[in-house]
């Protein structure tokens, strides 16, 4: 499993005592016309190189972002059962291989769950919600160990 970045490189190579000028790499290229040398945009004294690189690297890591909500009829209850899901989570990610440093809470809230019933809000219960963001530091060739992870 391979990823592929494109590297886009702009260097500009001086000569001993030339003027300094940089162009950006613009989309789409737009490099300085060379019609009328010294007279346009520059004199013999600058050389301009422009190029684009594709490097291919096998990923390392993978980071997983992932929730758990419930819903109960009270805030306590639901806080309470969040609790226990999360414990069961984190149990299969120790499971894994993985450590308390490769995961994070990112959120955790409570909120009324809500319905509007014949124009009327009316509310069905609480949920509690926690998210988490999940680094998986080293990711088998297959992927195996990130699909068996998620399952």
């Amino acid at each position: 499993m391979y990823s592929s970045l494109i590297v886009l490189l702009s260097l500009t190579v001086f000569v001993a005592q030339a003027q300094v000028r940089t162009f950006p790499t613009l989309l789409p290229p737009q490099i300085p016309s060379f019609n009328n040398w010294g007279k346009e945009c520059c004199g013999l004294d600058t050389i301009y190189v422009k190029g684009t690189a594709t490097i291919q690297a096998q990923p390392d890591e993978a980071q997983i972002s992932a929730e758990a909500k419930v819903n109960a009829d009270t805030t306590e209850s639901a806080v309470g059962a969040l609790a226990g899901l999360v414990g069961s989570i984190i149990k299969i990610l120790q499971n894994n291989g993985l450590t308390q440093e490769d995961y994070k809470v990112t959120s955790f809230s409570t909120y009324a769950n809500t319905s509007y019933i014949n124009g009327t809000s009316q509310v069905l219960g609480q949920i509690a919600s926690q998210a988490f963001q999940i680094t998986i530091p080293s990711i088998k060739p297959d992927g195996s160990n990130i699909g068996k992870l998620i399952d």
